[in-house]
């Protein structure tokens, strides 16, 4: 119950803040947080100018991953990739994951963190529900289920 209740209080900040965003497709390939972005892809920034998201415009390999077009790229205050969210299906780190799931990385390895589950999925042949917290250790394993996310 309380992560349905954090979960949800998310989706408004999330709605409420995206109102404040002003976006912007790139006319020329930029560098943004230390990732090069092709020309046409989507950026939206807070109120501070700060870069908050940015969707692919393709296939894009980013450090030890490769994202699938149109993933949102989550970016924190100081400009630093901070997680991803999935708008499709996709196998990250040897794990499948729904789309609608949003993935926190390690900023020290560029390792998985956490997941917060947009969907339902078996993933390590245990049954996870739409909204779970998922906590994975250094070797990709999934140790805990958490009460909350971070971005």
């Amino acid at each position: 119950m309380q992560v349905r209740f954090l979960a949800m209080a998310v989706v408004i900040w999330l709605a409420v803040f995206t109102q404040m965003t002003e976006a912007e497709v790139l006319k020329k390939d930029t560098t943004i947080g230390g990732i090069a972005f092709p020309k046409g892809t989507d950026v939206k920034f807070d109120p501070f100018d700060k870069t908050r998201s940015v969707a692919l415009a393709k296939d894009q390999k980013i450090g030890d991953n490769t994202f699938l077009k149109d993933t949102i790229i989550v970016f924190s205050s100081g400009d630093k990739m901070e997680g991803i969210i999935l708008v499709h299906d996709q196998e990250i780190q040897g794990i499948k994951f729904p789309r609608a799931t949003a993935i926190e990385f390690d900023p020290a390895d560029g390792k998985i963190k956490a997941a917060y589950l947009g969907r339902a999925k078996v993933i390590q042949g245990r049954q996870y529900n739409d909204g779970d917290v998922l906590i994975f250790n250094k070797k990709g394993m999934i140790i805990r289920k958490g009460e909350f996310f971070t971005f």
